[in-house]
């Protein structure tokens, strides 16, 4: 995707989802998941941001000042593959993205 942040994690959650998707199953106008996007994720809307990725984009890369350990706030599963390390990391996503 051109222009997109590959070290933002909304960034990378819109290209997943898309922005009103995403806005939707966060349950926040459009316009907020951009300003989440300039200006972090509002610690209310972490866990929803997260979801609607499939959990893609982690609780720990959205704000690691809440979940400061990667597989923090994860279904036991994704924890497991973030801890063996064969769940993708926002870079993999990001290149994806780009692609």
């Amino acid at each position: 995707m051109r222009g997109m942040d590959t070290s933002n994690p909304v960034s990378i959650a819109i290209s997943l989802v898309g922005l009103q998707p995403l806005a939707k199953a966060v349950g926040v106008s459009y316009q907020m998941i951009r300003k989440y996007e300039r200006f972090g994720t509002s610690a209310e809307r972490v866990l929803a941001v997260a979801r609607a990725t499939g959990w893609r984009v982690t609780p720990h890369s959205l704000r690691p000042d809440l979940y400061p350990n990667a597989p923090d706030a994860l279904p036991a599963e994704v924890a497991e593959a973030v801890a063996w390390g064969t769940w993708p990391t926002l870079l993999d996503l990001a290149e994806q993205a780009a692609a």
